[in-house]
């Protein structure tokens, strides 16, 4: 079953992130002055996807890619191709226009090495190259927790609320003793998939997954004894909304699934969501740096709509033309042996 809520919220996810980029950027170069400020938190569309991630790859896991070679295999060919391909495309922009973004000092690399590799987050602290991609690093250590979990346990997915809430309870205790890596390796937001896995659970297997919201609720409680900057708000606030939202999404898709053309329509942007959301790196900046030129004291309340229905188009363009006939190819080769029997 295709889950078109699901999808219609991973679009508003993403553009929720776009409108909130729109802004932050806007302000910079024109009139600081807007009605809609209210997208100054379209950056917990992050808290959402996350959700979404955890269900999504908790469904998908127990039903179609349940041997762990083929799913890590399918998440890899799923994330990385788009991801290196903007990254590299950054990097020749930063050098060939250094002006347009941000100074070419911030290459390094260092910086480079740990971009294409998932790992800035954990190793220097700081933002990858495409500094969308922070986000991206723990969706990554998501699918190996996922990955490493599937090769050595029965019910994998039942497991996995235990041991991310496992991590964040640590990553409580070990504050602020902790080095970088520890720190950002035991992120307060591991939860969200936490909760996005005890959705995807209860949905698969029709029981409650009781364990696991009583592991889940010991990491929420757990999240007081971090630091106030680490923003742990967001997991209580954000995260348990989206859960909600999520959940009903689920539910009311599995009673009166979508049929009418808007839905379809919308869910379809849905499919282009990881496209939209990478592509705005781009997109946001050069078109704060065009309206500035074009129309200095444009209103922000017409940038801001502006920024996201071109970023909508350039998304769904780079989804037609790149992301997916990439994904197509790369797993329409034949796999190992192993996976093809498993």
């Amino acid at each position: 079953m295709k889950f078109q809520r699901i999808q219609q919220l991973r679009l508003v996810a993403a553009l929720a992130v776009v409108a909130f980029h729109a802004l932050g950027t806007g302000t910079q170069y024109l009139p600081d002055e807007t009605a809609i400020g209210f997208v100054r938190y379209g950056d917990l569309g992050v808290d959402l996807f996350f959700v979404i991630s955890g269900f999504i790859i908790c469904v998908t896991a127990t039903s179609r890619e349940r041997d762990w070679r083929l799913f890590l295999r399918r998440r890899l060919t799923r994330i990385v191709p788009l991801y290196w391909l903007a990254t590299s495309a950054m990097i020749l922009l930063l050098l060939a226009l250094p002006g347009l973004i941000r100074t070419p000092g911030d290459l390094s690399w260092g910086q480079i090495l740990q971009s294409f590799t998932f790992t800035t987050s954990f190793v220097s602290g700081g933002m990858p190259i495409v500094y969308l991609g922070w986000s991206l690093e723990y969706e990554m250590l998501f699918y190996l927790l996922g990955a490493v979990a599937m090769a050595g346990l029965r019910n994998p997915w039942q497991a996995m609320p235990l041991f991310l809430a496992a991590l964040v309870v640590g990553g409580a205790i070990l504050q602020p003793a902790a080095d970088t890596v520890a720190r950002h390796l035991l992120w307060p937001m591991l939860l969200e998939f936490a909760l996005g896995v005890l959705i995807g659970s209860a949905i698969t297997t029709g029981l409650m997954p009781w364990s696991g919201m009583a592991a889940v609720a010991v990491g929420l409680a757990s999240l007081q004894l971090y630091p106030p900057e680490h923003d742990v708000w967001r997991v209580h606030v954000a995260g348990a909304v989206a859960a909600v939202v999520v959940l009903l999404a689920v539910l009311l898709d599995r009673r009166q699934p979508v049929r009418s053309a808007a839905g379809l329509f919308v869910a379809a942007g849905g499919d282009a969501s990881y496209s939209i959301y990478l592509v705005q790196v781009f997109t946001v900046p050069a078109l704060a740096k065009a309206a500035a030129w074009a129309w200095p004291t444009m209103p922000l309340d017409l940038f801001i709509p502006l920024t996201m229905i071109a970023t909508d188009l350039a998304g769904l363009a780079a989804c037609h033309l790149a992301e997916r006939p990439i994904v197509r190819r790369l797993r329409e080769r034949p796999p190992p042996a192993t996976l093809a029997t498993a």
